[in-house]
């Protein structure tokens, strides 16, 4: 699905805004704690955020596919 959301999202700001986001935020968390494990624990809610970006554009992308074109 990851290319499917540059097609679909990348002229777009709010996009890039949230990666950006979450993307440096887990660049900090990586650079300021030394132990592994809690870096996980850290970066699970940006990486939902950017998870969850994915899943909705895949979903949209299909949908505009294969169900517009059947109705």
């Amino acid at each position: 699905f990851f290319p499917f959301i540059f097609i679909y999202w990348l002229k777009r700001s709010e996009f890039w805004i949230a990666v950006l986001y979450c993307s440096s935020m887990m660049t900090l968390y990586a650079i300021a704690v030394p132990n592994v494990g809690t870096l996980y624990r850290f970066r699970y809610p940006y990486l939902m955020i950017l998870m969850s970006i994915l899943i909705i554009s895949g979903y949209k992308f299909f949908y505009k596919k294969y169900y517009i074109k059947n109705e």
